[in-house]
């Protein structure tokens, strides 16, 4: 895991794709009213809780979720067993109070150390919802948390700091992989991805994946998604079964990009989506 200083007072916490922990990004600002934290894994949270303490004294007062997932979430009871403010969209924290405290319970027995290690029987789940956009000021720099709609979760929320042109978005962006798309829309994806390129950036922190300058992640993803709809679709429209997609589906263009174990989910997904 790295921390990487993106403007004043404003990090990424990154980790190399393919961590068996987890690889999921996380984002920390800090102010004088306060410092917020994007997203927690309880897994990696000894290296996340160093690398806080290393750069500011001021405990975690705001924890943003930008979705339900396990690797966003999970440590949620031990950041608010330090009194902070968990914020999510109305639709992550849904999904959270019905599914999402039993699968972190599933995750959490089938690792003894770390169950013991914290003794976190429940997931906390978030205090404050929106399904719009919220306004968060700590002194020296603006959030604008926004729910844009369905991407890769039905619950997906970004973070935009104005003042520094810094997007975190969370698993909206993919950098370098194959995103995950079980609990996708992603004709609805494109459309997101698409508002936020209406923002003025000079940084993206994808939720998995390097950072880039600029827009070109967003870019990216837009094209593959693109891609890889029109190629299912003309596949499906010649009468094969989504059996016989799987079998004859070809993404040359995005051959060098990690995850591929996730390609029969993401074919299954947009066939079906696809009329």
């Amino acid at each position: 895991m790295e921390l990487r200083q993106l403007a004043k007072n404003v990090y990424a916490i990154l980790t190399e794709l393919g961590d068996p922990r987890g690889d999921s990004n996380f984002g920390l600002i800090i102010g004088n009213n306060g410092v917020a934290l994007i997203d927690a894994d309880i897994r990696r949270w000894v290296e996340t809780r160093r690398f806080i303490e290393s750069v500011t004294e001021q405990p975690v007062r705001y924890l943003i979720n930008t979705h339900d997932n396990f690797d966003h979430t999970s440590a949620n009871t031990l950041l608010a067993r330090q009194g902070a403010v968990i914020i999510s969209s109305k639709a992550c924290r849904s999904i959270m109070s019905m599914t999402g405290r039993e699968e972190f319970k599933e995750k959490m027995s089938q690792d003894v150390k770390l169950w013991g290690k914290y003794e976190v029987a429940e997931l906390s789940v978030p205090d404050l919802t929106t399904d719009g956009q919220l306004c968060l000021n700590l002194g020296e720099s603006n959030l604008e948390i926004s729910f844009l709609g369905h991407a890769h979760t039905p619950g997906d929320m970004v973070v935009y700091l104005p003042g520094e042109e810094i997007l975190f978005a969370g698993d909206v962006l993919f950098n370098g992989c194959h995103p995950v798309t079980r609990s996708a829309n992603t004709s609805n994806w494109v459309n997101v991805l698409a508002k936020l390129k209406q923002k003025s950036i000079k940084l993206t922190v994808p939720g998995h994946g390097d950072p880039s300058i600029g827009k070109s992640n967003l870019d990216n993803l837009q094209n593959y998604f693109e891609v890889f709809r029109a190629r299912v679709g003309e596949l499906k429209a010649s009468g094969l079964s989504v059996e016989e997609v799987e079998e004859s589906f070809a993404l040359p263009e995005f051959e060098s990009w990690g995850k591929k174990n996730w390609l029969p989910v993401s074919i299954k997904k947009i066939y079906s989506e696809l009329v």
